[in-house]
């Protein structure tokens, strides 16, 4: 599971085309919803959601249960 990439010199760019990595499978289908969270400068946080589709808070929670372990374990980044 990659969802982003951690580099030491991330720049505006990278995080734009992850958005726009984002927005196209959306538009394909190969993503029906999602839940992100933005970090801001001061550690402050902002969460994101959307759906194209009908689908379960189980479901989400599933995919973010299966984020932070593929996080967790270093499996991306």
């Amino acid at each position: 599971m990659r969802i982003a990439e951690f580099n030491k010199n991330p720049t505006l760019e990278d995080a734009l085309a992850a958005v726009d990595g984002l927005r196209k499978d959306i538009e394909s289908g190969k993503v029906i919803s999602f839940v992100a969270v933005g970090v801001g400068p001061d550690d402050s946080t902002t969460g994101y959601c959307g759906s194209s589709r009908p689908v379960s808070k189980l479901r989400v929670t599933g995919a973010l249960f299966n984020t932070l372990r593929a996080f967790d374990n270093g499996e991306f980044g």
